[in-house]
């Protein structure tokens, strides 16, 4: 989940593991990209915010979308 904004992220994460999702988080889309480029996780899916600093959820997109050998998991 990708959010630069702390109670959107505890209200989601709260939701979200209830149901057994395995969350990471990321307060702007350059860690974002950075999290996808590490290669360490792989994502079934990524929720993105479109309005952050450093860079917005729009550029990140397009950023990881260009590296799905990364993202999407396998299992």
């Amino acid at each position: 989940m990708v959010d630069d904004n702390l109670i959107n992220q505890k209200v989601l994460t709260n939701l979200l593991s209830k149901s057994g999702i395995k969350i990471t988080l990321a307060s702007d889309g350059q860690q974002a990209v950075e999290i996808v480029k590490s290669g360490k996780v792989k994502f079934d899916f990524i929720l993105m915010d479109i309005n952050m600093p450093v860079m917005d959820g729009f550029t990140a997109t397009q950023v990881i979308k260009k590296r799905e050998d990364l993202i999407w998991s396998r299992s």
